[in-house]
């Protein structure tokens, strides 16, 4: 299936062949080489992969003796190769191309959700039957879509379906657990809970690095017990760094939305401002915000003491300070 173009502009030959990507974007193809299908569109995909590395550096630096953070890593991961997959589309405009773009962002709502649900234990987080059963869908969705997209010939809209209703049903979920049913209040004091048990628990320390989530802080962490949190004005400040976090992605990704919506209604008008750029700024955004905002939870969750949310980046790059690591 040969893609169509949104503009008539006629560049350089491909070296890559025929246009097989059933996507095209609005920006003139190959206008200054064979080698470059959209330049301005593959150059943008750079803030993934900055971002994402940003993260994985801030997550090492700041929290590198929190034993769960393999998840954060292995998210990081993801977003970088959704950024050089989306460059590879970009530059080529081929099918396969097309794959290595829309596959990793599945797959990093999918880790994103994942991660979600297990937070709270007030789900049964801590039934190996639940997590198997979870981890199973989320792994058959991923793989069916995976199958399904490389079977059906028009892919990109089976990718626009199924990712939309994720997004759409992940933000439902996170806004009512954020802002309308005291979540966040209820993690905090399921931590406390939770550090009540350690004190009869955790007095050996030779305790092992790896106990039951969700039970006991790591000993790796710190070797002294989690300070209790029972102040209301932490409960505030817990509900604050939460919702700063959330509010930072929705908006980045509501922004990035509307800009990919003009951007595909009304090329012919808004052709000389490279929207598509803007977008890949502000999801690159949005996919590191809600990064910080899960490992702040994440954090907390866990019973780490003195987690901090360091606003950074004119506010838009925030980061995670766990302990005695603030500069």
């Amino acid at each position: 299936m040969k893609a169509e173009s949104y503009t008539t502009f006629k560049g350089y030959p491909s070296i890559y062949g025929e246009l097989t990507s059933n996507i095209d974007f609005c920006e003139a193809n190959f206008q200054y080489n064979s080698y470059l299908a959209e330049p301005m569109n593959t150059i943008s995909c750079i803030f993934y992969i900055l971002l994402s590395l940003h993260f994985i550096y801030n997550v090492k630096k700041y929290t590198h003796s929190f034993p769960y953070n393999f998840r954060f890593y292995l998210v990081g991961l993801l977003a970088t190769l959704l950024g050089i997959g989306s460059a590879f589309l970009h530059a080529t405009l081929t099918r396969w191309a097309q794959y290595t773009d829309e596959l990793p962002m599945t797959y990093v709502m999918m880790m994103s959700i994942w991660v979600m649900i297990f937070q709270y234990d007030d789900w049964n987080i801590n039934n190996n039957l639940f997590k198997m059963i979870v981890t199973c869908f989320l792994l058959f969705i991923s793989l069916g879509q995976t199958i399904a997209m490389i079977w059906y010939p028009n892919s990109y809209f089976l990718f626009f379906i199924i990712f939309t209703s994720m997004v759409l049903g992940a933000c439902c979920l996170e806004i009512k657990l954020f802002y309308f049913n005291g979540n966040v209040t209820f993690i905090y004091n399921n931590t406390i809970n939770n550090n009540n048990n350690n004190n009869t628990i955790n007095n050996n320390k030779d305790v092992e690095n790896t106990i039951q989530l969700g039970k006991v802080v790591d000993k790796a962490i710190n070797d002294q017990q989690p300070e209790q949190l029972n102040d209301d004005n932490e409960i505030e400040k817990i509900k604050n760094n939460v919702r700063y976090c959330y509010s930072l992605y929705f908006c980045s990704f509501l922004f990035a939305f509307i800009v990919w919506l003009i951007d595909f209604q009304a090329c012919p008008y808004v052709y000389p401002f490279q929207l598509h750029s803007i977008w890949h700024l502000f999801t690159a955004l949005a996919a590191y915000q809600k990064g910080v905002c899960l490992h702040y939870l994440t954090l907390i969750h866990h019973g780490v003491k003195n987690v901090h949310v360091i606003r950074s980046g004119f506010g838009l790059v925030p980061y995670v300070v766990m302990g005695k690591n603030i500069e």
